[in-house]
């Protein structure tokens, strides 16, 4: 056998085969609903060819069955406890107090924005060095109206409070609640974002823009009364 001819071997052990399945009639009815709404994909095919390996796996594997669901959900970061307190926090906060316009900007932001480190904090006055306190890093920060922020003299965002009362800081599992938070603020956004239009913010004016549209006035060729404000 050549190359060429080994190459179209694999090639063909490799493709996808198609299956006749059949599924309850409130199912199909959720999975329509589903995938008219704005923002929300389902890949059929994908999530049948994972359930069917979960069953292989408990059949041929029971041992070790509940071990690669958890991998499999798992596979590049935690979703431990801090993470299913976050989500139900992230949940609430949508349902309950966050804008729309606050739920769509959380939206367009993932996992890899929920970044956490060392924040520097100083006096107002004087500029002098009060401290460093665990902080938001990344594009995600928790809304300061309605979670204040960590500091040196103060508990708060993104330390959380656990199931039994205690204040936690530590990073990484801090880092599990706010991925949490966001996910069960995006899952919200999915579900209504059928109903409302989503609300995206418009790309700031560069600076160059901005020097252009102001050099005009600031040389004396317009008038400041000629300005519509």
């Amino acid at each position: 056998m050549d190359s060429t001819t080994q190459e179209t071997s694999e090639a063909a052990d490799q493709r996808a085969f198609r299956l006749n399945i059949t599924i309850k009639p409130e199912t199909k009815i959720r999975l329509d609903e589903a995938r008219n709404r704005r923002g929300v994909e389902i890949n059929v095919s994908q999530a049948c060819d994972r359930a069917i390996n979960a069953e292989l796996d408990r059949s041929e594997r029971p041992g070790l069955a509940d071990v690669l669901c958890r991998l499999r959900i798992e596979s590049d970061r935690r979703r431990g406890v801090p993470y299913k307190l976050g989500h139900v926090e992230g949940t609430k906060w949508a349902r309950e107090i966050g804008s729309w316009a606050e739920i769509c900007d959380y939206a367009r932001l993932g996992e890899d924005d929920v970044v956490l480190g060392d924040v520097t904090w100083r006096y107002k006055e004087g500029g002098k060095v009060s401290g460093t306190a665990l902080g938001f890093l990344g594009s995600f920060a928790a809304p300061r109206e309605d979670y204040p922020l960590n500091s040196p003299n103060r508990f708060g965002a993104p330390g959380f409070v656990d199931d039994d009362d205690r204040c936690e800081i530590r990073p990484h599992l801090c880092d599990q609640y706010w991925r949490g938070w966001l996910a069960g603020v995006k899952e919200v956004f999915s579900a209504v974002s059928e109903d409302l239009q989503p609300i995206f913010p418009t790309t700031p004016a560069s600076s160059d823009d901005v020097h252009e549209k102001l050099s005009p006035l600031l040389a004396g060729e317009i008038d400041p009364d000629d300005i519509p404000f």
